[in-house]
């Protein structure tokens, strides 16, 4: 069932569902999962490299508005994992794409490491080159 509303108490969160139910719980994994799936937003996978470079900052974004213990599964089910930097796929037979991508590497690095409170650093990296 899809949440509406989280609430947070500390390390306590409650999802109240659209159906009037309610799903309470302390388990943070647990509690992480179920606050993505209230809030779940839907990303179409990149197909250029500014496709990419959006979605690695939107992604930040997002993932920001979490708690710090949910902040790394978000970025990993977000962009982490899921789309690594990949400068065959976006930039085929480009040179000065490939050029805007490899020095967006250390971006994509950084997505894979990056915490909430350091994020500012790794934003640094993924806005390197307008691509």
């Amino acid at each position: 069932m899809r949440g509406w509303l989280v609430l947070w108490g500390g390390v306590q969160a409650s999802v109240l569902h659209r159906n009037g139910t309610a799903t309470v719980g302390t388990d943070e994994a647990a509690l992480c999962k179920v606050a993505e799936e209230a809030e779940a937003k839907v990303y179409l996978p990149p197909k250029t490299l500014g496709d990419w470079q959006q979605l690695s900052m939107n992604c930040m974004a997002d993932c920001g508005t979490r708690k710090e213990f949910c902040y790394r599964g978000c970025m990993n089910d977000c962009i982490a994992m899921k789309y690594r930097l990949d400068c065959t796929k976006y930039c085929v037979l480009n040179m000065d794409c490939h050029r805007k991508c490899d020095k967006l590497k250390p971006c994509d690095q950084c997505l894979q490491t990056v915490t909430q409170s350091d994020s500012a650093s790794c934003r640094l990296k993924c806005m390197a080159v307008q691509a």
